[in-house]
């Protein structure tokens, strides 16, 4: 489809619709085919804009979208234009490596780690493996496996490891030396600038024995889960959690199983400062405080647990005993074609659940009450750490003895978050920065967790329901809330304030000094919107010196700006991105493994049925789809509207009831291509001797697999827990 402004297309989302179409992601191409000057600004005029289009095949209209683009007339475009997720991403990962290594000898050296053995790289005669090298030689590059598994090692939490080899592998060599790496000096240097301006009274940031630099505590914490889910199988953190931290499933740890583990495998990041992030009562730390969506699911599920059978073990067998009726009906259902034929053979003793079993049982028992399983195939893959695709008690049992704090099972109340928000705005002269700095993240990180958020109510005096309105706040389940839950215009107008900041002068301190021109240590707002409006800022100028005027006068103070270098505000929409896009993959992934399990089911008991009808040729045979709701359920299980599915069209294929001649109807191509049905119609009459035959070929069936299997085994998808896309 072409761009058509009159059809109100958004020129941006086009464009980035397109180039990931194009490249497989809009930083891979905007650094390739855009900016693809070694030390390129950033910045891209409308003729590189087009030529760059061009080279892409683009069939639209280059120009008028690069206008439409560039809202404020600049007469160039920003990845930020283009992509702020993109951006974002590509920013947070340079400042990191700055802050990280001393220099590109060192990045190499430490992203390197230990060589892995390896194969050569397809269609190349290249070969890397342990003390031996390749032109270049070994000990001066890193490849994409090695940045993979060491980049979370060293601390880096924003995911898209594969995205961004790729970006620094210009030259598509398979490999990154330090002559890929041109902006390194310039982002250190900016960093170097950055920490001799701090004030006195700033928090440091010392470099560990391993030459990792520390993060402030929360970003320690978010560093230490990523390198967590990046150990596991497809980015399960409860895989790692259960195998390495807590293999008795108490779900909790003290700070010597973090040191343990650690130090096994080989995690660069200052423990003591990540303890210092939690809240470890009694020298414990709970589940929650590193993987609260996981925490809450299983809290979620014991509290459920309770509520519809008064324990764990009683409402496993309650989940036991549903799928022991259906597989019970379908027996019988199968057995009733063929009166004289022998029952089907399997043991009718069912103890272990398979994911689409398992979610399908959970949705068929009613909970009193407002307690509900939100995602039960989520849950299913954290119960199913090991992995082995199926659910027996004893995944479930630790759960017995478990004593989560009850806040963790309690229902969001998006009422209770708009008082809360409406309270602590209030308190704080409706200033949202205000209220955030002085109120909610007093430490200055960016973020706020449940028991700042806790103190934060009480030091307003709000009588509200903290639980309801932290869960109606938190609606994504990460764990923290930030300025962009209190205030989104607000925060993002202030993050496009900071990456000018960043992109012009190398940071915020820095850019504080650049605009105040007479020396004088404050800004008026005249000298601090007169020359930001006449820059390449994309924002409002004006908008951003009232968010950050906390005192409310005629002046601001550098104290008022710089606690945006420390914010960090791009690694933080980086994280937040990636961990939605992992959400988004692994919805997929299940998708496409229950499509595959609802297909061989579906075609096994066509199959069955056919054989049955042969065998006895009666009229009065009954099949398993001579019931207008049996045929009704068979619909909703291949996911074909009820109404659709019913209705009769140009060309349907007939599923016949030996026993009544209504019948179920589908759409030839789609439908019968996922039940592996023959693609030609066939009339089968009540009287027939058979039913229709359906075949999957084994072309498709191993086509199916393989996608299931790529999306599961695929280490690169999964690298610090964040999928490649």
């Amino acid at each position: 489809m072409m761009f058509d402004p009159a059809r109100g297309d958004s020129a941006a989302e086009y464009l980035s619709s397109f180039l990931r179409n194009a490249v497989g992601h809009v930083l891979i191409a905007w650094l390739r085919y855009f900016d693809s000057d070694e030390e390129g600004d950033g910045q891209v005029s409308l003729e590189e804009f087009t030529t760059s289009l061009r080279r892409l095949n683009f069939k639209g209209e280059a120009e008028t979208m690069f206008r439409r683009i560039d809202e404020d007339d600049s007469g160039f475009l920003t990845l930020y234009e283009v992509d702020g997720k993109a951006a974002d991403l590509w920013a947070a990962f340079r400042a990191w490596c700055a802050e990280t290594f001393s220099s590109t000898e060192d990045m190499v050296a430490q992203l390197r780690g230990s060589l892995v053995e390896l194969g050569p790289i397809e269609g190349e005669k290249r070969i890397f493996k342990k003390q031996k090298s390749a032109v270049p030689p070994a000990e001066f590059t890193f490849i994409r496996e090695q940045f993979l598994e060491n980049a979370p090692r060293h601390g880096w939490f924003g995911g898209f490891e594969d995205v961004i080899f790729t970006c620094m592998d210009r030259k598509k060599s398979g490999y990154v030396t330090q002559i890929d790496l041109p902006w390194f000096e310039k982002a250190r240097s900016q960093h170097n600038r950055r920490m001799q301006m701090r004030p006195s009274g700033a928090r440091t940031i010392n470099t560990t024995p391993g030459g990792a630099a520390k993060k402030n505590p929360m970003q320690a914490l978010l560093a230490f889960m990523s390198f967590l889910r990046s150990c596991s199988m497809g980015g399960n953190l409860m895989q790692t959690w259960r195998t390495l931290l807590d293999p008795d499933a108490s779900l909790y740890v003290q700070k010597a199983d973090i040191q343990r583990v650690s130090s096994q495998v080989g995690w660069r990041g200052d423990v003591s400062v990540l303890w210092s992030a939690l809240d470890a009562p009694n020298g414990r730390a709970a589940l929650e405080e590193f993987g609260f969506k996981e925490a809450r699911a299983l809290a979620m599920f014991r509290a459920w647990a309770m509520a519809v059978a008064g324990g764990v073990q009683e409402a496993w067998q309650k989940i036991l005993s549903v799928e022991k009726s259906f597989q019970r009906k379908r027996r019988n259902s199968i057995a009733a074609g063929a009166k004289s034929a022998p029952a089907p053979s399997g043991s009718s003793a069912v103890d272990t659940l398979d994911r689409e079993a398992f979610v399908f049982a959970v949705g068929r028992i009613h909970s009193p009450g407002k307690v509900q399983i939100e995602d039960p195939s989520y849950l299913f893959s954290i119960l199913d750490w090991e992995p082995h695709g199926k659910l027996a008690y004893k995944d479930v049992r630790f759960l017995e003895f478990w004593e989560p704090v009850k806040w963790l099972s309690e229902q969001g109340d998006p009422q209770a978050a708009e008082a809360f928000k409406e309270s602590v705005l209030s308190k704080y002269a409706n200033h949202p920065v205000k209220a955030w700095r002085l109120c909610l993240d007093m430490d200055g990180t960016g973020l706020c967790r449940w028991n700042a958020f806790n103190q934060a109510a009480e030091r307003i005096q709000w009588k509200g329901n903290c639980a309801k309105a932290w869960l109606g706040l938190d609606t994504q389940a990460l764990g923290f809330i930030t300025l962009h839950t209190i205030d989104s215009e607000v925060a993002e107008n202030l993050a496009l304030f900071r990456r000018w900041c960043f992109a012009t002068y190398g940071g915020v301190a820095i850019a504080f000094h650049a605009l105040d021109a007479d020396g004088s240590g404050s800004l008026s707002e005249e000298e601090f919107v007169t020359v930001i409006e006449h820059s390449s800022f994309k924002g409002d100028a004006r908008a951003a010196w009232n968010a950050l005027n906390l005192e409310g006068s005629d002046i601001l103070s550098e104290r008022e700006m710089d606690f945006l270098d420390d914010m960090e505000l791009d690694m933080l929409a980086a994280y937040v991105s990636a961990t939605q896009a992992a959400e988004a993959n692994e919805a997929e992934k299940h998708k496409v493994e229950v499509d595959l399990t609802r297909r061989r089911s579906t075609v096994a008991d066509l199959r069955r049925h056919s054989i049955l009808s042969q065998a006895v040729q009666s009229e009065e045979s009954e099949m398993l789809l001579s019931t207008p709701q049996s045929r009704l359920e068979l619909l909703d299980l291949i996911g074909l509207n009820r109404e659709e599915g019913s209705q009769s069209l140009s060309s349907v294929w007939t599923l016949p009831s030996l026993a009544d001649s209504r019948s179920v109807r589908f759409e030839t191509s789609g439908t019968k291509a996922m039940l592996g049905l023959p693609a030609t119609p066939a009339t089968v009459g009540t009287n027939t001797s058979g039913a229709a035959r359906s075949t999957m070929s084994a072309k498709a069936i191993a086509k199916a697999k393989l996608e299931v299997k790529a999306l599961m085994d695929s280490k690169a998808l999964y690298a610090g827990g964040i999928p490649y896309m």
